[in-house]
């Protein structure tokens, strides 16, 4: 993950305190600056993001399947 700033940080932090929310990991496919990601994430949860990054995986892989796509 890269550190410093990304190309959609602002947005990242508007997803991030519209929602409450502790943590918000964006990620952007065709936005107005391109594809990219932004991640506002403390510290105390990094360990969880693999993990949540493999279950929206095998949700997303479950969808196309299913032909719920």
């Amino acid at each position: 993950m890269p550190i410093g700033r990304a190309r959609y940080d602002e947005a990242c932090g508007e997803a991030r305190m519209t929602t409450e929310a502790e943590g918000v990991l964006l990620i952007v496919f065709g936005g107005n600056k391109g594809n990219g990601f932004s991640a506002q994430i403390p510290q105390h949860l990094l360990m969880q993001v693999p993990e949540i990054l493999r279950y929206v995986a095998e949700q997303i892989q479950k969808d196309l399947s299913q032909g719920n796509a």
